[in-house]
This record gives structure tokens, C-alpha cells and sequence, in this order.
């Protein structure tokens, strides 16, 4: 395994990062097809749009988290 391969690996992602230390590499594997190993989709993020996305994240999980308002009954004349 490279130094680039090594990852936090999951039933359907993996995360690398970079051996400079300068990117970090989201490789979606592809569905089973048998034969195919190579990833579906591979997504590199610098410095500020690993940022950004990070900061996307948590304030959605926390939006996830708020409790949805509560509906007032419907009265019907």
C-alpha cells in the first residue's frame, strides 16, 4: 500500500491523504461489478475548499439536528 493509499477506509468510500500533504483524496468505489476495481468517482480537495466543504458539513449536521417545528393543528371552519 503507497503512502497515498493509506485511508479511514469504508464499506463505500475511502479517505487519503496526500503524501505531500497538500490534498485530500475521496475515492467512491465503483458498485460491484466483479472485475472492476478501479474507483467510481475520485475527488481531490485543497487546503480552503477542504474548508469550506468541513464547514458546509457541520452547519448541516447541526441544522439535522435542530428539531423540525412543531405543526399547530389545522382547524377547519
Amino acid at each position: 500500500m503507497t503512502e497515498d493509499e493509506r485511508a479511514v477506509k469504508g464499506a463505500t468510500s475511502m479517505w487519503a491523504l496526500s503524501r505531500d500533504k497538500q490534498t485530500v483524496r475521496l475515492m467512491v468505489p465503483s458498485l460491484a461489478s466483479g472485475e472492476v476495481s478501479t474507483p467510481a468517482m475520485r475527488v481531490e480537495f485543497d487546503l480552503s475548499s477542504l474548508e469550506a466543504t468541513l464547514s458546509m458539513l457541520v452547519q448541516m449536521h447541526f441544522e439535522m439536528l435542530r428539531k423540525a417545528p412543531t405543526r399547530a393543528p389545522s382547524v377547519r371552519h
